[in-house]
């Protein structure tokens, strides 16, 4: 029973080693999300309906990025800042902010 443990163990052992090789030696799978350009399409757009909208700036207010301004009263969002983590959306008690179509 020891020795089919101790040649279980080895087998797995050797496995191990002969995976941990294998990945020194190939290219890692790092993306620079930094210098991707985002089109229209790779990124959920937010619009703001004004009718809704009672500038309560709850928004501007938990956005992480600082996308969510105001101007005179309004919520604006600068889509080229968003971050696209939804929490504008989810924290709007007046369903106000909404998915671009």
């Amino acid at each position: 029973m020891k020795n089919k443990i101790k040649k279980f163990l080895l087998i797995d052992i050797v496995k191990a080693i002969a995976l941990t090789i294998k990945k020194i030696f190939t290219k890692p799978v790092t993306i620079d999300i930094d210098n991707i350009k985002h089109t229209e399409r790779s990124r959920t757009l937010y619009v703001v309906n004004r009718d809704k909208c009672v500038s309560c700036k709850l928004c501007v207010a938990i956005c992480p990025s600082r996308a969510i301004k105001t101007k005179t009263n309004k919520i604006e969002i600068i889509s080229e800042l968003c971050a696209c983590c939804d929490l504008c959306k989810n924290i709007c008690p007046f369903k106000a902010i909404q998915h671009k179509d």
